[in-house]
């Protein structure tokens, strides 16, 4: 593997971890959002997200290339000034669980959040960016709810450290590797 990918995997790592280490200030501006959504707007929400990604990519195919990290840069601040909302997202209109919507670009949580940006960054359209989203937020890439990587911790790292998309970093950086200072004798 090149110095590229792990600098690509790297950076996703970290920008997994600022995701996880800002969720207590987006909290402050969370909008609960309880009613289930009807068939049409689940419809409705997917289809203006499809349109949203689709003209973000034409946008993107007018500029020159752009290094993985500054894809990551415009996709995520593509998103500025969009909602918080707890558990927006669900296995869409067909879904045997949850029919919310599979993805959406007017509402996130942090991990919904996360999960959209780095597939945008890693795409060039929208049929690559609905493929690297469903294989970072299910195992294997199968849609369903009991699929779905639902704990961080437990789902999510674990199964997105198997496919490559991220590394664990936690051993090089971890105190037990670092020297510091005595500051008492």
């Amino acid at each position: 593997m090149g110095f590229g990918a792990h600098r690509q995997k790297f950076l996703l790592t970290i920008i997994a971890g600022v995701s996880f280490l800002i969720s207590p200030l987006a909290i402050a501006d969370m909008r609960f959002n309880t009613m289930p959504m009807t068939h049409v707007q689940t419809v409705q929400v997917e289809q203006t997200a499809k349109q949203r990604i689709t003209e973000y990519f034409y946008d993107m195919s007018t500029k020159p290339p752009l290094s993985f990290q500054k894809r990551i840069h415009v996709a995520s601040s593509y998103f500025l000034g969009e909602r918080y909302q707890l558990n927006p997202l669900g296995e869409g209109k067909n879904g045997r669980y949850n029919q919310l919507p599979l993805y959406r670009t007017d509402a996130f949580d942090c991990l919904t959040y996360v999960e959209t940006v780095i597939a945008m960054a890693q795409s060039n359209n929208l049929a690559e960016f609905e493929q690297h989203l469903t294989r970072l937020r299910y195992k294997h890439g199968v849609i369903g709810f009991t699929t779905r990587n639902h704990f961080t911790s437990l789902d999510w790292n674990t199964n997105n450290i198997q496919q490559g998309f991220l590394r664990d970093i936690t051993t090089p950086v971890s105190y037990t590797h670092l020297t510091l200072p005595t500051i008492y004798s």
